[in-house]
């Protein structure tokens, strides 16, 4: 009997126009069609346990990357990164201070989608 053929893995991005773009030693698919959707573009960016994280510790009050980069136990570079898409999806805010440090803010009113969706099946 002939070995089976390997089953090809299913991305969630599968369908949408994305770009590759390298991520430390990987390539990670970052949506760039703007009909993709608010909805969609949330679920992605939560859907990593990483950026769940970085969501819970900034729910908790407004942090540096330094802050942040412990808690995910990441580098610097690699926590700047992740905050930049969540910024570019609306989830974070940037504030900087007199002395140049970048603070990052939650956005809890650009979680709404979420919210939204889990509504229809909640009593």
């Amino acid at each position: 009997m002939a070995p089976a053929a390997p089953v090809a893995a299913i991305h969630p991005l599968d369908g949408f126009p994305t770009r590759r773009r390298s991520v430390g030693r990987r390539m990670a698919r970052i949506p760039t069609d703007p009909l993709f959707g608010a909805w969609d573009n949330v679920f992605w960016a939560v859907a990593d346990p990483a950026n769940r994280l970085i969501i819970d510790h900034l729910a908790l009050g407004d942090s540096a990357v330094g802050e942040i980069s412990h808690v995910i136990d990441a580098s610097s570079s690699n926590t700047s990164h992740r905050l930049s898409k969540l910024e570019r999806l609306g989830l974070v805010s940037i504030t900087k201070t007199k002395s140049g440090n970048l603070i990052y803010r939650l956005r809890p009113e650009a979680l709404q989608p979420i919210k939204d969706w889990l509504q229809r099946f909640l009593p």
